[in-house]
């Protein structure tokens, strides 16, 4: 999780599901019961800048590469038509978790 990722879950919740400020609050607060926030720095920022064909997109692949992720879950049609990100591997979560099963 970065703070990019819980701005863009904010806005989504806002603008999407329509969700009071109240509520959007206390779900990121149970988000970071559970996950940790980390922030790739510039550097791994700029490597990866241009990666997919959604520059808004890029700060997740920078996250993935900087915490050494496996898998990217994601409903986003750019980032699922990557497929795959430096050996990260990019599906929607139900795949995901049948994968993870396995």
């Amino acid at each position: 999780m970065s703070d990019y990722i819980l701005d863009q879950l904010r806005r989504r919740l806002a603008s999407k599901a329509y969700w009071p400020d109240w509520r959007i609050e206390e779900a990121i607060s149970k988000i970071l019961e559970a996950a940790r926030v980390e922030n790739p720095p510039p550097e791994v920022l700029e490597e990866v800048k241009g990666a997919c064909r959604d520059p808004t997109d890029d700060p997740i692949l920078a996250l993935a590469v900087f915490v050494g992720a496996d898998f990217i879950a994601s409903y986003d049609k750019d980032l699922l038509d990557l497929g795959e990100f430096r050996g990260i591997r990019i599906l929607k979560s139900g795949p995901l978790v049948r994968l993870l099963g396995r």
